[in-house]
């Protein structure tokens, strides 16, 4: 089912060439939701205060306990391109900062990550609307170091 969000205040994505393509909510969906090709996704679409909602309820124990987050947040597929494990749901990765999981979700157009840095309980989350410029820049490339950067400098 579509939120029934203020059209304005829902950003407009962006192809490669920086040309408008609406809104999520102007693009195909079935009766019931998502389309058949993002079904398996969810077709998500959030916003910033329930992805803040959704970290406060990991960091705590309402949702799962503490022996369901260690599993949650555990590596459990090695994926060397990606330089560390596959988990439920999340990319794991070990480093000086501790344990990072985290994940991605785009569709050619706009980039969101999320990703939980476990010793320190904090949470990042940022969307763009123009993922990337064909030819100069590709936000998927440095996403990764992005989130890091702004993690760093919350645990400071």
């Amino acid at each position: 089912m579509l939120p029934s969000w203020n059209r304005a205040r829902v950003a407009v994505e962006h192809d490669r060439h920086g040309r408008a393509q609406g809104r999520p909510m102007d693009h195909p969906w079935a009766s019931d939701g998502p389309s058949w090709n993002l079904r398996g996704n969810g077709g998500l679409l959030s916003t910033a205060r329930d992805m803040f909602r959704w970290h406060r309820a990991l960091v705590g124990d309402t949702v799962l306990s503490e022996a369901a987050k260690r599993k949650l947040f555990a590596p459990q597929v090695r994926v060397p391109e990606l330089d560390g494990s596959y988990g439920y749901g999340w990319v794991v990765v070990d480093s000086d900062d501790g344990r990072i999981a985290w994940h991605d979700g785009g569709n050619d157009w706009s980039l969101a990550t999320v990703a939980e840095f476990r010793r320190d309980d904090i949470m990042v989350f940022w969307v763009s609307n123009h993922a990337y410029q064909k030819g100069k820049w590709n936000l998927e490339d440095d996403q990764l170091e992005l989130t890091r950067g702004v993690g760093a400098r919350l645990a400071r």
